[in-house]
């Protein structure tokens, strides 16, 4: 039987930067352009009871969760009518659990990197048609046990893809 414990934790610091620019001083069409950019980098050194029994060892390591790094990034055209947006996200490896189960120092996932798309039209004040697609490069999830980063899990979701209609009144 297993219970979870609060540990006294440990340091979390870091910093977001984010920027967005219409490109609003290009001539015609082209001011209908933009970006989208966001970098986040966090450093933590948590303190991971390894049991509930009183005076039992410590093991320090990341925040179970949180990427050391992670940015995105987006260039959109939108107007009156037309939406078109392509994305980028990166997320560093991360750790999922410390200590690891069946005596493994840690578990963790591994980066990854996703392109995604969406596209949407106004056909009239109250109806709109939307073309999205995610994982567009077919990225594989893969997590790993112990510091060795011994394949664990490597799943595959595939890329989709969703075709959407909404009504407002």
């Amino acid at each position: 039987m297993t219970r979870p414990v609060n540990t006294d934790g440990g340091e979390l610091s870091g910093v977001e930067l984010n920027v967005r620019r219409d490109f609003d001083f290009l001539p015609g069409l082209w001011s209908n352009l933009g970006a989208m950019a966001n970098y986040t980098y966090v450093s933590s050194d948590i303190e991971y009871l390894t049991s509930s029994t009183p005076g039992a060892p410590t093991v320090n390591s990341t925040l179970v969760g949180l990427s050391k790094n992670a940015a995105n990034g987006t260039l959109y055209y939108e107007d009156d009518r037309l939406s078109v947006r392509g994305s980028v996200a990166y997320r560093s490896g991360y750790l999922t659990q410390v200590p690891g189960r069946n005596s493994n120092f840690e578990e963790g996932a591994n980066e990854t990197v996703n392109f995604d798309m969406r596209i949407s039209y106004q056909l009239n004040d109250s109806l709109e048609v939307s073309v999205e697609g995610i994982n567009l490069t077919d990225e594989f999830e893969s997590r790993y046990v112990d510091v060795s980063n011994r394949p664990w899990v490597y799943s595959h979701t595939g890329r989709q893809f969703y075709l959407g209609l909404r009504y407002t009144y």
